[in-house]
Formats: structure tokens, C-alpha cells, sequence
């Protein structure tokens, strides 16, 4: 997807201004330029690159990642992903482009996997169609694994579990989707961290990639996310958003074949349920 065509639209961020954190490097969107990007300011650069538990990998690795795909840490809830109705200039898709034009980088713009809209967290995504092949040939396998944390209320039947429900379009919704015998198959892993009064912080583990399947399971077992306006009940004096986080990412470079782990922590409107 080719966005530098993107045309000016007007548009003010949630939160001004915003910082993001794109293959460990920090930004600020400082403001608008005319082609539908953001002007960005460096914040500083820190390296945590990780193999398993905090070991390091070499860095010989992660630049030679950094040839195929970017790793863009916590969009922040609300920002979309791709270009849409309504949204031309302000999604990570167009903040992408205005870094790699920065920085004088020959991209374009190709995810590997998606986040809803609402979720924070880590996402990966390629510079050229090639990258994204070799790399979207990893999802559902040991070798791209998508771990997320979630805050629950109430909380699931046992302290681990795995969800196997198939989903589907909800009867009548052109939006929702539910766990219903023609959907497709769907699977969850999960693992209660803490509980906090009726809520609940869940770790969970993509096995396959529904759409919203995170919210239809854990809504399945009879505890939806917090702030789920879809599944659940909306609260935005709980917080504005479902609860969700894409925590930790684990993939494997397609030169070197080393696994590197990605994490980002948990943010400060879920952080403050569980206090």
C-alpha cells in the first residue's frame, strides 16, 4: 500500500502531541505536513532487543530485520491502522511514511498483522511485498507468536485454559462477531496474572487471528473486556477503550532464522485498573 499520494486533511491526534516509538527509536508528531504525515522530532534512542527472557540477540540480527520490516510500538487506542473512510491522514500507515521519508528510507507501507481499532500495543509491518510474504508465512506458527494482555471483568473458569470456539459474523450485526458451530475455528490460550476486585488481568496467546477474537472469547467465558462497548459494557469513566494490549511479539528473521522478542508495557489506562 502506497500512501505518499495521501492528500492534506485537517486533523487533530487525541492526544497532543503524540509519541511513538518505531524500531526502538522514540518520536514526537510535532505537526502537520502537507501530504498527510507528521513532522517528527527525535526523543532519544533505546535498545532493548531481546532473545527469550532479556537475553540479547546480536545486533547484526535486528539490522538485518530492519532491511524488511519495522516494528511500531503503541499506536495508541483509536489510531487505525490503514487509511479508511474518514481517516486519509492520520493513521499509522501515514506516520510511517513521513519517518521513512525522514529518514530517507525506500519503503512502503505493508503490515504483517493488524490491531483493532482501541488496541495498544506492538505491531510489525513490512517495507516491501516480499518481506510481508516471508513474514505473514509465520503467523499462526511457534515461529511469529502474538501474546497480549488483557483486563477482564470477572474472571475465567480456571487460572489457564485454552478457548477452542469457532467465530462468526453475530446474527444480524454487520459489525460483532460470536462463537457460533458454522464459524471459523478459533483458538485462545490464557493465563490469569492477577485479580483486582472484579477485575481480572489476563495474559493470552493467539492461536489463530479471528477478528476481535480476544473480546468474543474471553465475552464466551462470561468475562469481556473492560470497556468493551461491543462485547461487554462501555464505561469511559473505567477507561475509553476494550482493555486489550499486544504485549509481546516473538518472530523469527528471515536472513538469520534468530528469534527476536519484542514487548511493550502495559499502558497507563489498563496499568491503573489493576493498581
Amino acid at each position: 500500500m502506497r500512501l505518499t499520494a495521501m492528500r492534506y486533511k485537517t486533523y487533530t491526534w487525541p492526544h497532543n502531541p503524540r509519541t511513538y516509538t518505531i524500531d526502538y527509536e522514540r518520536k514526537m508528531a510535532v505537526h502537520k505536513v502537507p501530504f498527510g504525515g507528521y513532522q517528527l522530532q527525535d526523543l532519544g534512542l533505546t535498545r532493548r532487543i531481546m532473545r527469550g527472557e532479556g537475553e540479547f540477540v546480536g545486533e547484526g540480527a535486528y539490522q538485518e530485520f530492519k532491511k524488511l520490516a519495522s516494528v511500531f510500538y503503541d499506536p495508541g487506542p483509536g489510531v487505525l491502522v490503514h487509511p479508511g473512510t474518514g481517516h486519509f491522514s492520520d493513521t499509522i500507515g501515514n506516520f510511517l511514511m513521513e519517518y521513512y521519508k525522514n529518514q530517507g528510507i525506500e519503503a512502503d507501507f505493508h503490515p504483517v498483522h493488524r490491531l483493532d481499532k482501541g488496541t495498544s500495543g506492538l505491531l510489525v509491518v513490512a517495507k516491501h511485498p516480499h518481506a510481508q510474504e516471508r513474514l505473514k508465512g509465520q503467523l499462526h506458527t511457534a515461529e511469529f507468536r502474538r501474546t497480549y494482555l488483557a483486563i477482564c471483568l470477572g474472571s475465567p473458569p480456571a487460572e489457564a485454559g485454552e478457548v477452542d470456539a469457532p467465530i462468526g459474523m453475530a446474527e444480524g450485526s454487520i459489525l460483532a462477531r460470536a462463537v457460533r458451530p458454522d464459524g471459523l475455528p478459533a483458538k485462545t490460550r490464557y493465563q490469569v496474572l492477577k485479580r483486582q476486585g472484579n477485575r481480572t488481568l489476563v495474559r493470552l496467546e493467539l492461536v489463530t487471528g479471528r477478528t476481535h477474537q480476544v473480546r468474543v472469547h474471553m465475552a464466551y467465558l462470561g468475562c469481556p473486556l473492560a470497556g468493551d462497548f461491543l462485547y461487554g459494557v462501555e464505561d469511559p469513566d473505567l477507561i475509553g477503550r476494550p482493555a486489550l494490549h499486544s504485549w509481546r511479539l516473538e518472530v523469527r528473521q528471515p536472513v538469520t532464522g534468530e528469534q527476536l522478542t519484542f514487548q511493550a508495557a502495559l499502558p497507563e489506562d489498563m496499568a491503573r485498573l489493576m493498581a
